[in-house]
C-alpha cells in the first residue's frame, strides 16, 4: 500500500488530474530535497520552495449524481502596494525587488489563473489597480467582478471576481463597517456580499443562487470586540441575500464566507462562525480573535454584555423597525450604496468614492421606514450598523444615530444580552493542520511577518442546505494544503521572488447539487 501522503496525491490525480495544479503533475512526496528537523518532524529546506511544499488534500470524489456542478473558490490577500509602503517595517527582511508591485502584480495574476477558480475573493486590492490591472487582466480570462474601497484614508478594499462561463451576477451589496458616533464600529474596514446564479442551473437543476461574502476585518490584535461587531454586521447582510423567500428563517441558499478575518482557526470568532453561537459577555477582547495567546493578565479588558443596538437582533438579522434614537424618525435617502443588481460600469470605484466623499459619515446607517419607537435604557456603546430586510432588496436608506442607545426586550421578544447567534451551518474548508505531516498535527499558516509568529487568518467557510429527506447540496471535494511556520522561515520571508504577497492563497473545490 502507498504511504499516506502518496495515497492523497494518487487518488487526486486519478480523479482530478488538473485540480489546483495548473495542469502540472504534483510531487509524489512532500519530503524531497535537503532536510531539516524541527520539533521532531522533517521539513524541506534550505533552498525550500513554498509552492512545492503545498499539496492537494483530497477529501472525497464527486457524488455519482446526474446533476452537479464542480467549481473552485479562492480567497487571497494580495498585499496592497500602498500598505506595503506605509508599513515597510514589516518587510525589512524581504528583497526590495520582491516588494515592487510592478513585479508582484504579474505573479499575483499567474497565481490566480493557475488554479482557475470560478469565484475569487481578494483583499487589499488598491483602488487604482482594480480596473486598470486586476479587472483588465482577469477579464481577458473570462472574469467579471466588483470592488468596495475602505471608507477611511486607506485606498485599498475588497473585490469579488466570478467566471462568467460559470456564474451570472444577480446582485451585490457593499458592507461598510463605519457607524458614526459609535465607540466600537468606527473603523474603515469593509466587506461585500454577492449573489451569483449558476449559468446552467436549469439544465442541472441546481439552486438558483450561490451567495458569497468577502471581507477584511480589523487587524488590531487587541480589539476582538470590533471584529465581532464587524462579523455580525456582515452575517446580517449575507442573511438578506441568502434567505430563501417564503421559507422558514435559516433556509439559506448555498453560501460562502471568505476573507482575511484576522482571527485564528480555534478562536472564539471562528468558533462562532462554525457553531452559530457565542456568549461574548465578559469575554476578553484581547483574546477573542486568537491572535494573542499570552497577554499580561493585569491588562484584561472584557466585552460588555449590552452592546446590541435595537436594529440588530441577537440572531444577526436586521429587525424590521427603526427609529432615530433621539426620538424623531429620520431616513434621508442616499443612492450611494444602491449597488443591488448594478455592475462596475454603473458604479465604478472612482465614481463610488467620489459619491462617498459627498456623503457625511453620519449618514451610514440603513433602515426601513420607521415604526413604533421603543422605550429602552441607555447603553454606552452601540455596535452594529446594518441594512434593512426588503423583499425587493431595494436600495438602502439611512438615518443618523446618536452615541447613546437604549435597549429593552419587548413582551414576547427573545433578546438575551451577551449572546449572538446565526443560522448558517458553516463548515471550514480547512482543518488547519497539515495532512502530509500525519499524526504530528503541525499547524498550517497563511501569513508570517518578520519577527512575528506565523498565523492562519485567511478562511473559506461554506454552508449548504439539507432537506429533511435528502443530502447536502454543497460538498467539499479538495483543498490546497497549507505550509508550516518553519517552512516559511526556511524558504525566506514573504513576499519573495516566488511568493508575491505576505499571505498565501487558499483554494477549495466544491460540488453543487440540486
Amino acid at each position: 500500500m502507498l504511504p499516506r501522503n502518496q495515497r492523497f496525491v494518487h487518488a487526486l490525480s486519478a480523479s482530478f488530474p488538473e485540480f489546483i495544479s495548473g495542469g502540472q503533475t504534483l510531487p509524489a512526496m512532500a519530503y524531497g530535497g535537503p532536510q531539516i528537523q524541527v520539533n521532531g518532524y522533517h521539513l524541506r529546506g534550505p533552498g525550500l520552495s513554498i509552492m512545492d511544499c503545498r499539496q492537494n488534500e483530497f477529501i472525497r470524489t464527486p457524488p455519482n449524481y446526474p446533476f452537479k456542478k464542480v467549481f473552485r473558490v479562492m480567497s487571497y490577500n494580495v498585499l496592497s502596494d500602498n500598505l506595503c509602503q506605509i508599513h515597510s517595517e514589516l518587510y525589512t527582511s524581504c528583497q526590495r525587488e520582491a516588494l515592487d508591485f510592478g513585479y508582484r502584480k504579474r505573479k499575483i495574476i499567474d497565481e490566480i489563473l493557475k488554479f482557475r477558480p470560478s469565484i475569487v475573493c481578494l483583499q487589499e486590492v488598491d483602488e487604482e489597480y482594480f480596473q486598470s490591472f486586476y479587472l483588465h487582466e482577469l477579464s481577458k480570462n473570462g472574469y467579471d467582478g466588483e470592488f468596495v474601497r475602505r471608507t477611511d484614508a486607506n485606498v485599498d478594499g475588497v473585490a469579488i471576481f466570478y467566471k462568467k462561463i460559470d456564474f451570472k451576477l444577480l446582485e451585490w451589496k457593499p458592507v461598510e463597517y463605519f457607524v458614526s458616533k459609535t465607540a466600537i464600529l468606527n473603523r474603515g474596514n469593509v466587506g461585500m456580499v454577492m449573489a451569483l446564479q449558476p449559468v446552467e442551473y436549469k439544465e442541472l437543476r441546481l439552486p438558483t443562487r450561490v451567495c458569497v461574502a468577502n471581507t477584511h476585518l480589523l487587524f488590531n490584535m487587541k480589539r476582538g470586540d470590533i471584529k465581532l461587531a464587524q462579523l455580525a454586521y456582515l452575517l446580517a447582510n449575507l442573511h438578506q441575500i441568502a434567505q430563501k423567500p417564503d421559507q422558514p428563517a435559516g433556509s439559506y441558499y448555498p453560501s460562502f464566507l471568505c476573507g482575511d478575518l484576522n482571527s485564528t482557526p480555534n478562536s472564539d470568532l471562528c468558533t462562532f462562525i462554525k457553531s452559530g453561537y457565542i456568549n461574548y459577555a465578559e469575554k476578553d477582547k484581547y483574546y477573542i480573535s486568537g491572535q494573542i495567546h499570552c497577554y499580561p493578565q493585569t491588562r484584561r479588558s472584557f466585552i460588555p454584555a449590552s452592546i446590541l443596538p435595537p436594529f440588530l437582533s441577537h440572531r444577526c438579522t436586521l429587525l424590521p423597525a427603526a427609529t432615530s434614537f433621539a426620538g424623531t424618525a429620520t431616513n434621508p435617502s442616499d443612492d450611494r450604496l444602491s449597488a443591488t443588481g448594478s455592475s462596475k460600469r454603473d458604479r465604478s470605484p472612482s465614481n463610488s468614492q467620489s459619491e462617498a466623499s459627498k456623503t457625511k459619515k453620519s449618514d451610514i446607517l440603513a433602515f426601513p421606514q420607521a415604526a413604533a419607537a421603543r422605550n429602552e435604557p441607555e447603553v454606552s456603546d452601540s455596535v452594529f450598523s446594518s441594512e434593512a430586510p426588503s423583499a425587493a432588496r431595494s436600495s438602502n436608506q439611512f438615518c443618523n444615530m446618536s452615541a447613546s442607545t437604549s435597549r429593552a426586550a419587548q413582551p414576547g421578544q427573545d433578546e438575551p444580552w451577551g449572546e449572538l447567534r446565526h443560522q448558517f451551518k458553516f463548515c471550514s474548508s480547512y482543518k488547519h493542520t497539515i495532512d502530509r505531516y500525519g499524526y504530528y498535527n503541525v499547524p498550517g499558516v497563511t501569513t508570517m511577518h518578520h519577527g512575528q509568529a506565523g498565523l492562519k487568518v485567511d478562511h473559506i467557510f461554506y454552508a449548504g442546505s439539507k432537506p429533511p429527506q435528502g443530502r447536502y447540496n454543497l460538498l467539499l471535494l479538495n483543498r490546497y494544503g497549507l505550509v508550516s511556520e518553519q517552512e516559511i522561515s526556511a524558504a525566506g520571508h514573504i513576499p519573495n521572488m516566488e511568493v508575491p504577497s505576505d499571505h498565501l492563497p487558499i483554494v477549495a473545490e466544491f460540488c453543487l447539487t440540486k
